[in-house]
């Protein structure tokens, strides 16, 4: 992979060759505890993603570098505690909501954290022919993907409806999020992945964050506050 550096709103992209040098060892405990996972859910994803490797806020702007590793290497990373640097997970986010409610899917019980309450979300796969100045606008592809694949959508929303919010980095869950909005309901939500969808007032969301933190998504601990605290997804 070539070095790039691209802009996209806010954030500062640096895209680098991976780093980390796996020994014989690691390969061996990271493909048992992958043969695991894939057993419990044949549908999960091992391709290659973008991860992020390191995190900086300068004069307002993110400054991320990211490189590139397999998702079985994420899982093994997680599995066994390492929390080494160039493994952290670069995630896009769709928060959908409309007319003063916001819709968040309930987690089935085929992936991880089952019962919680999630925005759409989705792993950044990594794609070589991807320029520097098309990385923003390609992560934002990927979160109209995720919407047609965990939501479905009819003809009435395009990837333009999809409006960029923010970025949220958490470092004690080593997490790097781009969040995007989208005004949309979902009346129904049944699938491999959702078993149901949580419709919110801001009373109703804010006293269900105080009540029950536990019924949210414990990885998208940043970007829930952020969500009750932002006026345009309340009108």
């Amino acid at each position: 992979m070539e070095f790039i550096e691209a802009d996209y709103e806010n954030i500062h992209f640096r895209i680098e060759e991976a780093r980390y040098k796996f020994s014989p060892e690691e390969l061996a405990e990271a493909k048992l505890i992958w043969d695991k996972k894939v057993s419990e859910n044949p549908r999960i994803f091992n391709g290659q993603a973008f991860a992020g490797y390191g995190y900086d806020l300068i004069d307002g702007k993110h400054i991320i570098t990211v490189t590139d590793v397999l998702y079985d290497k994420f899982i093994w990373n997680r599995e066994t505690g390492r929390s080494l640097p160039g493994f952290s997970s670069l995630v896009v986010g769709v928060v959908l909501h409309k007319d003063g409610k916001v819709y968040l899917p309930i987690r089935g019980g085929t992936t991880y954290f089952s019962g919680r309450l999630h925005p759409v979300l989705g792993g950044v796969d990594y794609d070589e022919s991807i320029s520097g100045q098309d990385l923003g606008y390609y992560i934002k592809s990927i979160g109209f993907k995720e919407l047609e694949e965990e939501v479905g959508l009819d003809n009435s929303i395009s990837l333009d409806d999809l409006q960029f919010w923010g970025f949220l980095y958490d470092a004690k869950l080593e997490r790097f999020d781009m969040i995007f909005l989208c005004e949309c309901e979902i009346k129904s939500l049944t699938n491999w992945e959702n078993s149901g969808v949580g419709v919110f007032t801001r009373a109703e969301f804010e006293e269900k964050l105080k009540a029950e933190p536990d019924a949210f998504l414990p990885t998208q601990q940043a970007l829930f506050p952020a969500i009750l605290k932002e006026d345009k997804i309340w009108e």
